[in-house]
């Protein structure tokens, strides 16, 4: 049997939902006697992946663009519910395929189209998600015992990297139980805020981001909306296991629609709470001024919902390897993953608030035009179908019409960029109409597919 074959048709190992094994399935095609699970568990495993410091620190953003705490919430709250449609609609490919979305995406860009996209979305935001949310947690391990940062990054790097490593029982098993432990000890932080909070807080013009209100609102539903694009390169990794039926495709994109926005919305809602009386601090110092006498309970679950967010970022930068062709397994790839992100941790540990905001959009710019290709091709174009699994393991498949979509999709909306690292030209004269890159990007590659798939479909029938 061809390692094609295998990956197609791999034999079955046992894994079923044992957490004590390591996962010994990577980007092959999971067969159906390894099929377990019930939907609600997308619930937990987003929602418990999205309780951490980092989203927090995105309710700080609406704030700083001059907004009312009001206007504040309610950005904060349109852009987590788009954001979560979008990832229950991804998620919900999982189960009916049987395969990663990273291998997905070969459907609409091919086999070889998908490596840049793979390489810089996956790879780069997995890397990336994970040294943000390490820098987060080593400071509050710092402010619970004296360590220098370099050993507070590398204890949790160790505790993600044993997570990751088990796999996809272990990560399930794992969020389900913080997503108690964590919503606790985040409940009594969003209580402290509710009773310190500004309700009173107006628009600012003198704001240090202010643009425009209607900009402002724009951009800061951007922010929120930026952090869930991140993940939608990975929401099928965690529902690929489930049983094929489509009642329960249905209903696990709509758990992880819930769990993501419920999440996102809570806690960056919390993060603007606490920018309307303590922005100016940082946010561990926000966390310990809020928390007051239970600093140390809100530090410790600080601490540990890094290991819930970075085990799936963790984890999906390993998958995305694979399917760069890297011939490693599944656990040195994610080895290879956290160890990068640990010495990235360590380089961007001095600026992480500036690093995080780029890193955000600069990464959510190309995921964009890559998400509406992968659900344009499966929801009208046929790769729900199971017995066409083959073409996403097929290497003649080099280049499809995805791909062109993907790179026009990216190229079109570069005018409308707004981040530090680079403006574009139309977000240059017009920064008061706010961050348009995302609905460019979508339109210019929802319009490029259909002109390339419908070209393709007429050269065909000549």
């Amino acid at each position: 049997m061809s390692d094609v074959e295998r990956e197609i048709h791999p034999s079955d190992q046992h894994y079923r939902d044992s957490i004590r094994k390591i996962e010994p399935y990577g980007i092959e095609h999971i067969p159906d006697q390894e099929r377990h699970g019930k939907s609600s568990s997308q619930f937990y495993v987003w929602f418990s992946g999205n309780l951490g410091l980092a989203v927090l620190v995105l309710g700080f953003y609406p704030v700083y663009y001059g907004l009312s705490l009001p206007m504040a919430l309610s950005a904060i709250a349109v852009g987590a519910l788009l954001g979560s449609i979008v990832m229950g609609a991804l998620s919900r490919m999982g189960n009916r395929i049987g395969v990663a979305q990273q291998i997905q995406a070969r459907g609409p860009l091919g086999y070889f189209g998908n490596f840049l996209p793979v390489a810089y979305v996956n790879v780069f935001a997995s890397i990336g998600w994970t040294a943000v949310n390490t820098v987060f947690g080593a400071w509050a391990l710092m402010a619970l015992i004296s360590i220098p940062f370099w050993l507070a990054a590398l204890v949790l790097s160790l505790g993600q990297f044993v997570v990751a490593m088990y796999g996809y029982n272990m990560i399930h098993a794992f969020n389900k139980v913080f997503t108690f432990l964590a919503g606790g000890i985040f409940l009594l932080v969003t209580i402290k805020a509710f009773e310190n909070a500004d309700w009173n807080l107006a628009a600012s013009p003198d704001a240090s981001y202010f643009v425009s209100l209607p900009g402002g609102w724009i951009t800061a539903t951007g922010i929120i909306f930026s952090y869930l694009v991140a993940w939608f390169p990975f929401a099928s990794d965690y529902s690929r296991y489930l049983p094929s039926d489509t009642a329960t495709s249905r209903s696990a994109g709509i758990y992880t629609a819930l769990g993501n926005f419920f999440s996102v919305a809570w806690l960056a809602g919390t993060g603007a709470l606490v920018a309307s009386f303590a922005g100016s601090l940082g946010a561990i110092d926000a966390i310990k001024q809020i928390a007051g006498g239970a600093s140390t309970i809100a530090l410790v679950g600080v601490v540990l919902t890094t290991w819930t967010a970075n085990s799936l970022n963790i984890y999906g930068g390993a998958i995305s390897i694979q399917t760069l062709r890297v011939p490693v397994s599944r656990a040195i790839g994610v080895a290879i993953i956290a160890g990068i992100a640990l010495g990235a941790a360590i380089l961007v540990q001095s600026n992480i608030y500036g690093n995080y905001y780029n890193f955000i959009l600069l990464s959510a710019y190309f995921i964009i035009p890559y998400a509406t290709v992968v659900i344009l091709d499966y929801y009208f174009g046929g790769k729900w179908d199971a017995q066409r699994i083959a073409d996403l393991y097929d290497k003649n498949r080099a280049f499809r019409p995805g791909f062109f979509a993907w790179i026009i999709g990216v190229i079109a909306a570069i005018p409308f960029w707004t981040s530090t690292v680079y403006t574009g030209m139309v977000a240059t004269d017009h920064p008061e109409w706010g961050d348009l890159t995302y609905a460019v990007a979508a339109i210019a590659t929802v319009v490029a597919y259909l002109v390339l798939t419908r070209s393709k479909s007429t050269n065909k029938s000549k």
